[in-house]
């Protein structure tokens, strides 16, 4: 699982699986899933995370493990 985070685009996208993405699907103004070949998802794309999460330090990353 992959984070990566655009501080000039404000834009943050979750890899969770490295296969190719079949299509996009756009489940709220604010979030976009990537589908694979087999409907699952791989991607989570946040556009604006900025607005979406105001209160969120992009520059920061914590990992929580259960």
């Amino acid at each position: 699982m992959k984070l990566r985070c655009d501080l000039q685009l404000g834009a943050a996208y979750v890899t969770l699986d490295e296969a190719p993405v079949a299509e996009s699907e756009q489940v709220r103004p604010d979030m976009v899933l990537d589908l694979d070949g087999r409907n699952r998802v791989v991607g989570i794309e946040i556009p604006n995370v900025r607005c979406t999460f105001p209160q969120a330090d992009v520059k920061r990353l914590e990992l929580e493990l259960a």
